[in-house]
């Protein structure tokens, strides 16, 4: 019985697929009518289950009460079990929820979710760094911003925009913002009758940024971010997110949805076009001038490559975006990211540091005031940064493995015990590990790991050796009694994995155990990120919280992303085994947009190729990659060629439900038969 409630559950509303071809059971009409009779069958046979084991399902119900939904409060058991570190308690107290005014023309707001968002008062218009991660968090800070005296009037509408870097936490809530924004003009219209376009500045890099990470890596990333942030927690499991009191994805009503907008202004890219060897991107700037304030945008890369750093050169203000936050910095965010290389990250606090700011405004956390204090943390920022990685790369020097490595570096006493430096948010563990990976890959040097065995028969032999699934359960709960709860999660680790061939007790005992370890490692970190992935994982293992991605979630994401995206997203669906030996062509033809595409499978690989609408594929795909292979550009006739004429709107809603899709008609299929569209969508794995 799935006890998740979906309507607790955050949106997020990231243009992803995430299983663009899950049910795709490409089918004749006699096929479907099998189909679902079977499937009503099935479906009416499934309840009659489910009442019947409803009693014993229930009597884990008030067990889970409190544990992570909304149902009721939570049980004295389980707020003891989710008491937090000492000092991540006194951490969160800096996110109190709040507009603080950094100078008369400056307000900054803090609390309202992840990230702070950053108001600057020009003439006739207001400036916004950063726009929060939903239009819900976006409302109140704009709310709260015009209720700040000298920022209500109503000429002040929002001028321009500025995305520190690609992260949804910044960029989700654009939205509501532009809902009253104007150009910085003096009219609202220009020559021609249009409306002039509100500002949104980022670095050149940014709108590819957000593309590729939620089209490629979407779905996986919306679990494991469920379980970094803690996002689908609640108190008392939910202390804090590290730099932010919470990730902000809970309002499902009319409008209250994430809603980024792509930039319409991009700096750098000039200065990338012609830069040549590493590093000459770094430090790219450009000076803007919005609602008449002048502002420096700076290209300074850290937590991620198109980091912006905002400097307000009337004020001495440095507006430091993700570069500083009060945390260890995250180097690796174990949600899963793409390398961030620390030695760009010493060179943009560097840089960040001759500006000999006065103040300091970063997009998490609180404001930093005068110019030594500034300072100090810079460096002391930077120290840390780069002790990590030079550590990490002088035990590198000497082979030894990443796991010793890890457990070998820490910070220097000097800047061990600073609450800025505290690892609330990154670990200097995981980032050792990450520095190791980025100089020298996924391979230690230990030959043993060269082939190793899969989990499953690790786990298999490693549990033979330790006397069998009951044995290791009773060392792993003496283990975790004794309080060595890493290698108890281990033991019990190893037996999960044998699941289908353990006893239904056996398997009870085993997940009962797993979740009291995680809960108790998650009791006593100091780092929010790790005590969430703890906690959250532990609801998973017992049933009570599902993290994967919405129904609704999905369909939304397949309705509105655009088709080129769709169809690349596709690739990543293929299942190797089943299309092997097999060579399709399918050519897609959008009446409505009259956008043509070609879907060259092979080798089990797809290729996604845009054609003319007005040429065939012998034209336009066999002539470009079989000529590129140096071979005839006629197609091999152990091709199976299919056409498909349907509207965009169509082949979404075949997507999202394929049977239905066949039924009504909505696509007609040009060349070729339902037996060949069938057996090429049985290529797709339909499990993701």
């Amino acid at each position: 019985k799935n006890r998740s409630n979906r309507h607790n559950q955050q949106r997020l509303d990231m243009t992803i697929i995430s299983t663009a071809l899950h049910g795709c059971l490409f089918s004749d009409r006699a096929t479907v009518a099998v189909a679902i009779a079977t499937s009503a069958f099935t479906a009416v046979v499934f309840l009659w289950l489910c009442r019947s084991i409803r009693k014993r399902v229930d009597t884990f119900d008030e067990r889970d009460r409190g544990r992570g939904g909304k149902e009721g409060p939570p049980s004295p058991a389980s707020s003891s079990c989710c008491s937090a570190h000492e000092q991540l308690r006194e951490h969160t107290h800096i996110f109190a929820k709040r507009v603080i005014r950094v100078a008369d023309d400056v307000l900054v707001a803090t609390g309202y979710g992840l990230s702070n968002s950053i108001c600057i008062r020009g003439d006739g218009g207001l400036i916004i760094i950063d726009t929060c991660e939903s239009r819900a968090a976006a409302e109140e800070c704009l709310r709260d911003f015009r209720a700040q005296p000298g920022f209500g009037g109503d000429d002040l509408k929002v001028a321009g925009v500025i995305y520190t870097h690609f992260h949804q936490d910044h960029v989700g809530g654009t939205g509501a913002f532009l809902e009253e924004a104007k150009s910085s003009s003096t009219e609202d219209v220009d020559d021609d009758g249009d409306e002039h376009e509100c500002e949104i500045w980022a670095h050149h890099s940014t709108e590819g940024m957000i593309r590729q990470f939620n089209i490629v890596m979407g779905p996986i990333a919306y679990v494991r971010s469920a379980r970094q942030f803690g996002n689908l927690l609640t108190k008392p499991m939910l202390e804090n997110s590290g730099i932010g009191p919470f990730l902000r994805l809970d309002d499902d009503g009319p409008g209250k949805k994430v809603d980024v907008v792509l930039p319409n202004r991009t700096y750098g890219d000039e200065e990338a076009s012609g830069a040549k060897g590493k590093g000459k991107c770094e430090g790219a700037r450009r000076t803007i001038e919005i609602a008449g304030v002048t502002l420096e945008l700076i290209h300074a890369p850290g937590e991620t490559d198109d980091q912006t750093v905002v400097y307000m050169p009337s004020r001495r203000m440095l507006f430091a975006a993700d570069n500083y936050y009060e945390a260890f910095p995250n180097l690796y965010a174990i949600r899963g990211v793409p390398y961030r290389d620390p030695m760009k990250w010493v060179r943009s606090l560097d840089l960040m540091r001759s500006l000999e700011a006065d103040v300091m405004v970063p997009s998490h956390t609180l404001p930093v005031f005068g110019r030594e204090e500034v300072a100090e943390r810079l460096r002391n920022y930077r120290d840390a940064i780069a002790h990590v990685h030079d550590q990490t790369v002088r035990f590198a020097l000497k082979g030894h493995h990443p796991d010793r490595i890890a457990n070998e570096v820490k910070l220097p006493g000097t800047v061990r015990g600073l609450e800025y430096l505290k690892e609330f948010y990154g670990t200097v563990r995981w980032s050792c590990k990450s520095i190791f990976h980025g100089y020298l890959g996924w391979f230690s040097g230990e030959p043993s790991e060269l082939f190793q065995l899969s989990p499953s028969e690790r786990s298999a032999r490693m549990v033979r050796l330790g006397g069998g699934p009951e044995r290791c359960l009773a060392v792993a709960r003496e283990s975790m009694l004794d309080g060595d709860l890493q290698w108890a999660l281990e033991l019990v680790t190893a037996v999960s994995q044998l699941h289908e061939d353990l006893s239904w007790s056996v398997r009870r005992g085993a997940t009962a155990l797993r979740v009291d370890i995680l809960r108790k490692l998650g009791t006593g970190q100091i780092s929010a990120n790790a005590r969430n992935y703890y906690l959250t994982t532990a609801l998973e293992a017992e049933g009570s919280l599902d993290t994967s991605l919405p129904k609704a979630l999905l369909e939304e994401a397949t309705m509105t992303t655009a088709i080129e995206d769709i169809l690349d997203a596709m690739r990543y669906r293929i299942d190797a085994d089943a299309a092997e030996g097999r060579e399709w062509q399918l050519r897609i033809n959008y009446l409505d947009s009259g956008k043509s595409f070609v879907l060259v499978l092979r080798n089990s690989v797809m290729t996604v190729v845009p054609v003319s609408s007005s040429s065939s594929e012998e034209e336009s795909v066999a002539a470009l990659l079989l000529r590129m292979d140096g071979k005839s550009p006629q197609p091999s006739p152990a091709i199976t060629m299919m056409e498909v004429s349907c509207t965009e709107l169509a082949w979404r809603k075949f997507l999202l439900s394929p049977i239905k899709s066949l039924l009504v008609g909505n696509m007609t299929l040009t060349k070729g038969s339902l037996a060949d569209f069938r057996a090429f969508g049985s290529c797709f794995d339909r499990s993701m």
